[in-house]
């Protein structure tokens, strides 16, 4: 999380996870890390695709109230939510 969404947060701001539309892909996209922490990871573009194909896969937008801060990716032994009907 890049300073500007630290300086936005209070102990009281309301943390969610959304799944990620069509509409709002690009802009989650687009949320960037800071420069020392790029080592860390891939960008979000990527571990969207990246997950997309893979069925155990699971990512969610992250928002503080209703900005988009950031990108949550995991991989589960169970089948993933994301994965859609008629899919293998």
């Amino acid at each position: 999380m890049g300073a500007d969404c630290r300086r936005m947060l209070s102990d009281t701001t309301l943390i969610s996870l959304r799944e990620i539309s069509a509409v709002a892909v690009r802009s989650i996209c687009a949320l960037g890390v800071a420069p020392d922490q790029k080592k860390f990871g891939a960008s979000n573009a990527v571990s969207i695709a990246q997950a997309y194909f893979e069925p155990k896969a699971w990512f969610r937008a992250i928002h503080a109230k209703d900005t988009q801060v950031g990108l949550s990716c995991s991989a589960s032994t169970r089948a993933s939510p994301n994965t859609r009907s008629g899919d293998s």
